[in-house]
């Protein structure tokens, strides 16, 4: 890892010159007479200059994303809300606590929300349990069902998707950095200021006051420290518990590369594994009209509102036919969809009803192209 005492021991050795010079304030070494008071200020002479505590800097955003010499740690999310939503007064919070160790493979993450406006199909699903250790995934969502138990596939594991801390670092490429690093969750960090001319490439707000610290040996964020106030209806933000108000983002990480061991609750431990049937999710009939697949496809699962399938059609194919019979069938492309080489996610509307389409390879190593559907 980088070292950068040599660096710090300059910047201290200038900053103190700097404080020393403005206290001597420019003294004479003669005690002569020099013809004005102590309190007189020769033409000469100029004011103290104070030492800057600022200096543009670029923010290294490789090294953020760069978790090789991560081996464990833990980390703190908590986002409070206040303001409306489609004119309503709402306020609350959401808390997520995050737990990750490599020796041994461990993961645990626990989320919870108040006074979040969710989907009144998912009414009551305000509290989230995880924990993966060695095979198994233990999931408690909350509900009267209390921990279910879940074989996991290593070479597919659904943890993948959201127990990686830089899911909660978005960044602009420079800030201003303070000269001398700071203790931040017992860590050398340095302190950057981010104000509204750096976060235009991110969105633009009608106040924020942002803090980032990252570690000086390692360069992995340790704290995020975010206040925003305005609107947060723009398409490129996607679904925000509020439309107008204040939000206060904080995420902390600490304890990284110590040694401790996650622990699986008794009653996690005591939850009977799920024995997935081959056939319980297989099968099933798509039979929406307005939303045709490829001729060819393979109906892997299907049930009202949602649809999984392979086809052989090449990606640039599948993903041409299913655009073309969408727009022909009166679904209207909703904001931008995301797009890459291989892979497509898009969001429709027709009629009150929202599609959401994704369009990638399979998960089978066949070479088949999956075609994702979910209608609500």
């Amino acid at each position: 890892m980088k070292r950068n005492t040599i660096l710090l021991v300059v910047v201290l050795s200038l900053i103190l010159s700097s404080f020393a010079c403005s206290i001597l304030g420019g003294k004479d070494e003669d005690n002569g007479d020099t013809g004005t008071t102590p309190t007189e200020q020769t033409s000469d002479q100029q004011p103290p200059t104070e030492a800057p505590e600022f200096e543009e800097a670029t923010i290294d955003k490789e090294s953020i994303w760069d978790t090789m010499d991560i081996q464990s740690y833990r980390g703190d999310f908590t986002m409070t809300f206040d303001g409306t939503k489609e004119g309503e007064v709402v306020n609350g919070s959401v808390t997520m606590n995050i737990e990750v160790t490599s020796e041994p493979s461990a993961q645990h993450m626990s989320m919870g929300m108040e006074g979040y406006d969710m989907d009144p199909e998912l009414a009551g699903f305000d509290k989230f349990e995880f924990y993966l250790v060695e095979d198994t995934i233990y999931m408690n969502l909350g509900l009267e069902d209390g921990w279910i138990a879940l074989p996991n596939d290593p070479d597919d594991s659904v943890s993948d998707e959201f127990m990686s801390y830089q899911d909660f670092v978005d960044l602009p490429d420079k800030a201003k950095r303070k000269l001398l690093p700071e203790n931040v969750n017992g860590v050398m960090a340095w302190h950057y200021v981010i104000d509204e001319e750096d976060l235009e490439e991110l969105g633009t707000y009608d106040e924020i006051t942002a803090d980032v610290w990252i570690a000086v040996d390692g360069g992995y964020v340790v704290k995020m420290d975010f206040t925003m106030s305005g609107s947060f209806t723009a398409e490129d933000l996607g679904d925000q518990p509020i439309d107008e108000g204040t939000m206060h983002i904080i995420f902390n990480m600490h304890d990284v590369n110590s040694d401790f061991t996650i622990e699986l609750p008794p009653e996690a431990a005591a939850a009977e594994p799920f024995s997935f049937d081959e056939d319980l999710f297989g099968g099933g009939e798509w039979d929406r009209e307005d939303v045709p697949l490829p001729e060819d496809a393979e109906v892997d699962f299907a049930m009202e509102g949602m649809v999984s399938a392979n086809t052989n059609l090449s990606f640039d194919e599948a993903l041409a036919f299913m655009l073309t019979q969408l727009e022909a069938n009166g679904w209207v492309i909703e904001g931008e969809p995301w797009e890459s080489e291989n892979s497509y996610m898009g969001d429709f509307t027709k009629e009150g009803e929202s599609l959401n389409l994704v369009v990638d390879p399979a998960y089978d190593d066949s070479g088949r192209i999956s075609i994702m559907i979910t209608i609500n």
